[in-house]
């Protein structure tokens, strides 16, 4: 297609196809929806867990219930998988996390108190062996600031997680026996590699197990951050602004976490444009750019986008619906550019800089 041909085909779809989402740092979430429960999650005891289809925050959610299904258990309650890896795991550097996050209901339990009862996280290495938790290792979270359920009602619990740092936080911890003896060697290789994650609501932790009945809904199990992703390549040339359109990517590179969000700097003033994808490199001129995305290319000519008065734009693809029936499949590298409209001084078009990202 020529630039002539983009300027019209964008003109008649740019009414009827604007697109200006914009990343929300989220980079996994499970919904319990539609019966779906990632990582086979359970609130201890499992015998007494259900994926209710209403009654969360909103939709479906994780409900304990052993006040009318089952005998009373202790005064903690752990949330934690039987399948790993899931998209709780992975490299939370890399990744760029910065906290996981909870919905929860605590319809009926043992009293919390402020000061005694606690939240505990825990970040697990399964030492290669996940069907024995003997030689397990993790790193935990137990901060006193973080709010305890009180009454009745959805909660939002967030657990901060500072994956920059380079030494074992401050309200972190390890434990396990196979650990290193060093903390903040423990704490780089596991938050470079996490297992599995577990999360324990603790009504009184001196108390080795005095018994209570629970009644406990668990939602919107969430991984947030998202730091930088993808590589840049290739020659991008400038535009009327007088410089290249930047392209960048945030999120996560986890095909399941269908969490990438793209930004695009530095382009000419409400002008329309849309992505391309590929799986092959190239260099290819165009109008007055460089195409840096081979043959056969995926296009996203039905989410067009504006730079609006700031000379930006924002697209978050959903890798679960993508053009042309395309999938992208872990351990495959996609390359993204965005193709958009120019007058410099006449109609033509140009490119923003490209990024490969190869996927988990």
């Amino acid at each position: 297609m020529n630039a002539t041909a983009l300027s019209r085909k964008l003109s008649l779809l740019a009414a009827a196809a604007l697109c200006t989402a914009s990343a929300n740092g989220q980079i996994f979430v499970e919904t319990y929806d539609n019966g779906s429960n990632e990582g086979d999650y359970e609130i201890w005891f499992a015998p007494y867990n259900t994926v209710e289809t209403s009654g969360g925050n909103p939709g479906g959610y994780l409900h304990l219930d052993n006040v009318t299904s089952g005998p009373a258990t202790c005064q903690f309650i752990k949330i934690f998988p039987n399948q790993w890896p899931n998209a709780l795991s992975g490299d939370y550097r890399a990744l760029g996390v910065d906290r996981i996050a909870i919905d929860v209901n605590l319809v009926f339990g043992p009293q919390m108190v402020p000061g005694t009862s606690t939240w505990i996280l825990r970040l697990f290495d399964d030492n290669g062996t996940p069907m024995d938790d003997s030689d397990d290792c993790a790193v935990f979270l137990m901060d006193p600031s973080i709010p305890l359920p009180t009454a009745p009602g959805w909660t939002t619990i967030e657990f901060p997680i500072p994956s920059g740092d380079t030494s074992l936080p401050t309200t972190w911890g390890t434990e396990g026996t196979t650990c290193a003896g060093n903390n903040d060697v423990t704490w780089n290789a596991i938050i470079q590699d996490v297992d599995y994650v577990e999360i324990e609501l603790n009504a009184d932790p001196a108390v080795f197990c005095a018994f209570n009945d629970w009644d406990f809904g668990l939602d919107n199990f969430s991984l947030f951050g998202g730091g930088p992703i993808g590589t840049p390549y290739c020659i991008t040339l400038p535009n009327s602004t007088g410089n290249p359109a930047t392209l960048t990517g945030q999120g996560s590179i986890v095909v399941s976490a269908n969490s990438v969000n793209f930004d695009v700097t530095s382009l000419p003033q409400n002008q329309f444009g849309y992505f391309l994808m590929g799986e092959n490199q190239a260099q290819i001129p165009v109008a007055q750019g460089f195409l840096c995305i081979g043959n056969p290319q995926v296009r996203f000519n039905g989410f067009i986008l504006n730079s609006g008065a700031a000379g930006e734009a924002s697209f978050s693809p959903d890798l679960t619906n993508l053009p042309q029936m395309t999938q992208i499949l872990p351990g495959e590298t996609w390359n993204w550019q965005m193709w958009y409209r120019d007058q410099n001084p006449t109609t033509t078009s140009n490119f923003s800089s490209p990024l490969a990202i190869q996927f988990m």
